[in-house]
């Protein structure tokens, strides 16, 4: 038989050995992995509470029109002299005011302008028209026609002038519609201007 003895060390000493051992520093981190697949769409949350109603809003509409009931004659002393015509039946209206045979602005605003006449005469003539604001003929109403001998008569010339434009107008604007003849003017002229939708002044507001 025969005896073996062991030895307890302190401070991490090897059994076998009197040498003492130490912890090394952390490695890097490694590099981030690849990401994951997206979960499902989760549910749909509850409708959130109605918010405050908006202000009013402060566009006023504004329309009307003028057109003429009866057939009227109209006698020209000059060429390139506006004659106005004449509109004695009101239209439907809102924030316009009518007063012989024009129609009076009472909102600032863009408007669209729209006329039709049919006129009748006895000799060839170039026609022109326009509406007028306060008298001055606003440019972009002016039109011109050359009328056409009457296919149904061979005595009479006939021409329909009609348009629609958008223009600004003020408050106070004053609007006739007026016609004209160009250049010449022939001696014993008879001038007719139909009635109702063929003799017609309208406004309407658009902003």
């Amino acid at each position: 038989f025969f005896t073996v003895y062991f030895y307890l060390t302190s401070s991490h000493e090897c059994c076998y050995c009197s040498s003492q051992y130490v912890i090394g520093p952390t490695g890097p981190t490694g590099a981030t992995g690849p990401t994951g697949i997206a979960g499902s769409i989760g549910a749909t949350g509850p409708t959130g509470p109605t918010g405050p109603q908006g202000p009013i809003g402060s566009f006023k509409p504004a329309y009307g029109g003028l057109r003429n009931s009866t057939v009227q004659l109209v006698f020209f002393n000059t060429p390139d002299a506006y004659i106005p015509l004449k509109l004695n039946t009101y239209l439907p209206s809102n924030n316009v005011d009518y007063d012989n045979n024009t129609i009076i602005i009472r909102e600032d605003g863009d408007y669209e302008i729209f006329y039709n006449v049919l006129i009748n005469t006895n000799r060839a003539v170039d026609i022109g028209i326009a509406v007028r604001n306060m008298d001055t003929p606003i440019v972009e109403t002016i039109g011109t026609q050359t009328l056409a001998i009457d296919s149904t008569t061979s005595i009479a010339y006939d021409g329909r002038l009609s348009g629609s434009t958008i223009v600004s107008l003020k408050t106070g604007d004053i609007l006739d519609l007026a016609i004209r003849i160009i250049r010449t003017l022939p001696t014993g002229l008879d001038t007719i201007v139909n009635n109702n939708i063929n003799c017609t002044l309208t406004v309407k507001k658009l902003n």
